[in-house]
């Protein structure tokens, strides 16, 4: 099972922690996990995918732009597919 964990995040916090204590779990369970993190342009921040590429977790950003940026569903919708 492949699962992607997408999080808007401002820092990193309770949510971004139990996202990545999530995915190590999930991975030595046989897993296949990825952090997917909005880099929002009005406030980017990539702690989230900064400490998960410290466990050894797949993690990238999507640029996004707002709150709903067709542009953002575009680029998960592909990456997904890829996958």
């Amino acid at each position: 099972m492949k699962i992607l964990h997408l999080v808007s995040s401002g820092g990193y916090y309770g949510k971004e922690s139990v996202i990545i204590n999530l995915c190590a779990a999930l991975e030595k369970a046989g897993c296949s996990t990825e952090v997917g993190a909005f880099l929002n342009s009005s406030a980017p921040n990539d702690e989230v995918v900064t400490r998960a590429h410290r466990q050894h977790l797949p993690a990238r950003t999507f640029a996004c732009r707002g709150r709903m940026d067709m542009g953002t569903v575009k680029a998960i919708r592909d990456h997904i597919r890829s996958q």
